[in-house]
């Protein structure tokens, strides 16, 4: 049935209503949320879903008291549009790596890991279909660059070679050096 009056609607089919959505003037929502609320039923009104501070307080404490949830939307937050626009996005920003990738570094760095050498700081993202690696790779102070510099190659191509198409970033540090992001003394 259509109805012109949301008062005779709701009072006619009270028992057939769990929620309402509320899309009229601005100036009816509060209003008609009030009702929809006092009668126990849950609440979507596009905004503003009122003109006063005072009547969105009403508002707030009538639906704790009813128990209901409410929602203010604007339909253009809140349908198929949105989902559509963050999945046209979704591929350009940067996340991070899947779960299965992230166990697969982990592994190979496991494998070079012993008392001598230590990764940390180790940060991953994936921008569209390309996989980053970001570490930090601690080995005795005593080590020649030239050694140190085979072992990070290394390091990278069993990293590349366990994720195709991962590109890997290692940073040497001596065992008894750290870094600590924004840590005032570590800069310059």
């Amino acid at each position: 049935p259509k109805y012109q009056d949301y008062r005779k609607m709701l009072r006619d089919l009270d028992d057939r209503i769990d929620a309402v959505t509320i899309s009229t003037p601005d100036h009816t929502h509060h209003a008609i949320a009030m009702l929809a609320i006092s009668l126990g039923k849950h609440v979507f009104v596009q905004k503003p879903m009122a003109r006063l501070v005072g009547e969105t307080r009403d508002l707030l404490l009538a639906a704790r008291r009813h128990r209901v949830v409410t929602q203010m939307g604007n339909q253009g937050h809140a349908g198929e549009g949105v989902r559509l626009v963050r999945s046209s996005y979704e591929g350009l920003m940067d996340q991070a790596v899947e779960p299965q990738v992230r166990e697969q570094i982990d592994q190979v760095l496991k494998g070079f890991a012993h008392q001598a050498i230590r990764f940390d700081h180790i940060h991953t993202r994936r921008a569209g279909k390309r996989r980053f690696v970001d570490v930090h790779m601690h080995m005795p102070a005593g080590w020649t660059l030239g050694r140190a510099a085979a072992l990070r190659t290394s390091v990278e191509q069993a990293l590349m070679s366990a994720v195709p198409g991962l590109r890997a970033t290692i940073q040497l540090l001596p065992m008894d050096v750290e870094a600590h992001f924004g840590d005032p003394k570590d800069l310059w």
